[in-house]
């Protein structure tokens, strides 16, 4: 995930080392993009999997409004 230079999230590019892409990144609620700076080891697993937790809510949020799938 972190040697990747493609979103784990949405799919388009981003930078080796970061977990999401600038846009899914600034998306999350600013204590989430907090918690991304942690280290491995440190909460950063916590973090990244509350953020994933997240945006799979808000995804299900917004579908459910417009009436699409998830």
């Amino acid at each position: 995930m972190l040697s990747s230079e493609t979103c784990g999230w949405c799919g388009k590019a981003k930078e080796r080392r970061r977990a999401f892409c600038l846009n899914c990144y600034l998306w999350l609620p600013s204590v989430m993009q907090r918690g991304l700076w942690r280290r491995i080891g440190s909460g950063f697993e916590e973090a990244y999997a509350c953020a994933v937790k997240w945006m799979g809510q808000q995804r299900a949020l917004s579908a459910a409004e417009w009436g699409e799938k998830a």
